[in-house]
């Protein structure tokens, strides 16, 4: 059973962490509600990484904060996350998401046990399967993905970083965001299911990792063309490097 959250709890929480870190001119409890009642998105996670990005934008100056490994990073998200499941939602009628689970939790609570037929599906593509099946798959497609993931962390990922290094036109900056990019990118390739290089679609590259980058990666603003454009760097080097291209043919 999840802990309950009290809304004027995590509102002081909210103005704890504002003053802690001096963000009064950019950051409120009154606009952090507003943000979270007009919550935006094709999908409840799409909205809900659409708020923790422009959260954690106000933060892009904070060292602590900006590196996500520290334990303060994770406070702040804790308040942040807290602040999304307590807060109303205009797209769900005024209540928060803690009191929308809470009624399904109720409506469970008169079985005791999901029988076969009521277990969660999950959808993959346009295909409904089992949950279970469903993890049967990710285990199988975790060890068909092994040699690949071997050959981007030993065979591709260190001979980019070098080629980048001795790029004279780029600064020691420029050089960590491309490569920020691309490590980005393998963790997304790995995620989506891809079981090797040539085997990723172009339009992923082209059109649904730069997508997905605006509403996933906190702490950088760069635009979708300016993802698109660190990619095309990194394919011309697999082309250049290894005469490898996205299903033989590049974008």
């Amino acid at each position: 059973m999840f802990k309950k959250l009290v809304e004027k709890d995590v509102e002081e929480r909210l103005r704890k962490i504002i003053a802690q870190y001096k963000l009064g001119g950019a950051l409120s409890v009154v606009k952090v509600k507003g943000w979270i009642f007009d919550d935006y998105g094709d999908s409840a996670s799409e909205a809900s990484n659409n708020f923790q990005k422009k959260f954690f934008h106000c933060f892009k100056d904070i060292k602590d904060i900006t590196d996500i490994k520290t334990k303060k990073f994770d406070e702040v998200l804790r308040v942040s996350t807290d602040a999304w499941n307590v807060l109303p939602h205009r797209s769900l009628g005024g209540k928060s998401s803690q009191q929308m689970m809470s009624v399904e939790i109720k409506k469970e609570s008169s079985s005791e046990k999901l029988s076969d037929s009521r277990m969660p599906k999950v959808i993959v593509g346009d295909s409904e399967m089992s949950y279970d099946d469903y993890i049967v798959m990710l285990k199988e497609m975790g060890r068909r993905q092994k040699p690949f993931k071997r050959q981007v962390e030993k065979g591709i990922l260190p001979f980019y970083k070098e080629f980048l290094s001795q790029e004279e036109k780029l600064s020691k900056k420029e050089v960590e965001e491309h490569f920020r990019v691309v490590e980005i990118f393998f963790e997304r390739v790995f995620w989506v299911g891809f079981l090797s290089f040539e085997a990723i679609r172009p339009e992923f590259v082209t059109y649904e990792f730069p997508h997905w980058w605006q509403t996933h990666v906190l702490f950088d603003d760069r635009d979708e063309n300016e993802i698109l454009s660190s990619l095309k760097i990194f394919l011309r080097f697999m082309k250049t490097k290894f005469g490898r291209e996205l299903n033989g043919r590049g974008i």
